[in-house]
């Protein structure tokens, strides 16, 4: 039988000649690749638990600085400023006095309308003397050509006193008003009458339980006490007195012209007169 010594000992310098080739090959890629990485270590993505591959030879990346930008902390305070239109004359409805007269008890419609065309015309002032005789002459005007002058609705009121007998255009109606409206209109300039249930005022100066059927100049808003500034023409300090804004409206309801006929609906109508001035 043949030694097998000489094949093994060829196996084993076969395989010390490939080891040294593979260092010398190796060594050689190092020299001229400087920049291979000698370790790639996977980290966990802690957000996401997915392996990030990191090479810790690769260049630092630049944070950008964080900017921290503080919200206000305040936010501006809006206020709303006074509405209040200046000269409008006040005379109550019986300028002496005179309840006991039918014809003066129940002109509220005939005083609001003429102290708000005297108003739009550019009259400030007017005498008791000469209100009382200007009223008295519209109850006429309007028995004469209508057959009642108590009583009159917001629309008749328009047609047969602003439009007739003051022969003053600048005149509408505007109806299911709210609040919001009636102050818009006072913002523009522009003066308010309004129907209401007297009664619901809650008025001590009124001869109790008060008129179920007036109607009462708007001159202002007085947005912090949240009251409407009236020229009331039912009682003698009726001049700039203030409603609260919820009862004025709440107590708004038109009625039908006549004597005490009774009301159909609540409705919520204003009279806008606009300066002519």
């Amino acid at each position: 039988m043949k030694s097998q010594t000489p094949n093994k000992q060829k196996f084993f310098l076969f395989f010390l000649a490939a080891i040294i080739l593979n260092a010398f090959f190796f060594v050689n890629i190092k020299k001229n690749n400087p920049a291979t990485p000698d370790l790639i270590v996977a980290l966990p993505n802690q957000t996401s638990g997915a392996v990030e591959k990191t090479a810790t030879a690769t260049p630092p990346v630049a944070v950008p600085a964080v900017v921290t930008v503080k919200p206000a902390t305040a936010t501006p305070t809006v206020t709303a400023e006074k509405i209040y239109l200046t000269g409008v004359p006040f005379v109550v409805q019986a300028p002496f006095g005179e309840w006991q007269d039918p014809r003066q008890q129940d002109a509220c419609e005939e005083m609001a309308a003429f102290l708000a065309v005297s108003w739009a015309r550019g009259t400030t002032t007017i005498s008791r003397q000469t209100a009382k005789e200007k009223i008295l002459d519209m109850v006429k005007y309007q028995e004469e050509n209508f057959g009642e002058s108590r009583d009159t609705s917001a629309q008749d009121t328009i047609d047969r006193l602003y439009f007739g007998y003051l022969s003053y255009q600048k005149v509408r109606l505007v109806e299911n008003i709210t609040s919001a409206d009636i102050i818009r209109e006072l913002t523009q300039g522009n003066l308010i009458v309004v129907p209401a249930n007297g009664q619901l005022l809650k008025n001590i100066h009124f001869t109790q339980p008060g008129p179920e059927r007036h109607m009462i100049i708007i001159r202002g808003f007085d947005p912090v006490a949240e009251k409407f500034i009236t020229n009331d023409v039912g009682f003698g300090t009726g001049e700039n007195y203030l409603y609260p804004v919820e009862l004025l409206f709440e107590a708004m309801a038109d009625y039908p012209s006549g004597y005490h006929v009774p009301r159909v609906g609540l409705a919520k109508v204003m009279i806008v007169i606009e300066p002519d001035f």
